[in-house]
């Protein structure tokens, strides 16, 4: 079936390009099998993320061209992703695939092409988690971004359900995101798990175990580190953390002596 599919002119499009994160893992595989091809986002900050991924012609929405966009105020101009997604304008192709967190599922496909949306999760800071991402510990900067995002919600979520029609059919990456999918756009979604590369991270038996734990992850609201946290402090369990992420300065706040967070770690230094 993927050889019939990469004789297709298949097109990719993703909500941003600004980092290296799960998403961005699922969206390199993807343009290594169907790449080089037009690749679609709301805005690229210019760093590579993957060979695969830059060999595509990236094509971004005018969000690209506002102050800040695409960097560290990305997420101040939440209100207008609605508007940025909707002026991308997609060149004829034979399918059009998109991996979407937040609002590339309502990309606009050509009239009569196939669009199939990889959903990573319906935008949580909308949908399902907009308190966390404004909680007392983030100081008065969270609270009033929690302000904004209860003032939005509403319009947000018509326009995210309504627009899940541009849909023809949902992956999900796993049976939990499958259920938000059939709540939030009230469609049904088939399972594909992310790729792993399980040759890579394979516990090599003849190392002894170390008495830590680790957790790697996206420091954000949504992954609960903090959760992990709080039972190393209870507990007195040596805790290592890595990743990065917007919570990065709270969790460390929280952080008791037995846990050590490390920043972002990758490669061969992740793995040994």
């Amino acid at each position: 079936m993927i050889g019939e599919l990469q004789k297709r002119r298949i097109t990719l499009a993703h909500d941003w390009l600004v980092g290296r994160r799960g998403g961005e893992l699922v969206l390199d595989r993807l343009a290594g099998l169907f790449g080089p091809t037009d690749l679609y986002t709301l805005v690229d900050n210019g760093v590579s993320i993957s060979e695969a991924i830059s060999a595509c012609r990236v094509v971004t929405s005018p969000l690209q061209r506002f102050p800040g966009a695409r960097g560290r105020l990305r997420r101040h101009y939440l209100p207008m992703y609605p508007w940025a997604v909707e002026r991308l304008r997609v060149e004829p192709c034979d399918l059009l695939i998109s991996t979407s967190s937040a609002v590339m599922k309502s990309i606009i496909p050509p009239d009569g092409t196939p669009h199939l949306c990889y959903c990573h999760a319906p935008a949580r800071y909308l949908w399902t988690q907009p308190d966390a991402y404004g909680s007392r510990r983030g100081g008065a900067g969270a609270r009033l971004r929690l302000v904004g995002l209860r003032a939005m919600r509403k319009s947000f979520c018509r326009w995210d359900r309504r627009t899940a029609t541009r849909v023809t059919r949902f992956l999900a990456n796993s049976r939990y995101i499958a259920d938000e999918i059939r709540r939030c756009f009230d469609r049904d979604a088939d399972v594909v798990h992310p790729p792993v590369d399980t040759d890579y991270f394979t516990p090599d038996a003849g190392i002894q175990r170390e008495d830590w734990l680790l957790v790697v992850s996206a420091l954000e609201p949504y992954k609960r580190t903090d959760v992990a946290i709080a039972a190393a402090n209870r507990t007195g369990t040596r805790l290592r953390v890595a990743g990065a992420g917007t919570q990065r300065a709270a969790l460390q706040s929280m952080a008791g002596p037995t846990v050590e967070m490390l920043g972002r770690v990758e490669g061969p230094a992740l793995r040994d």
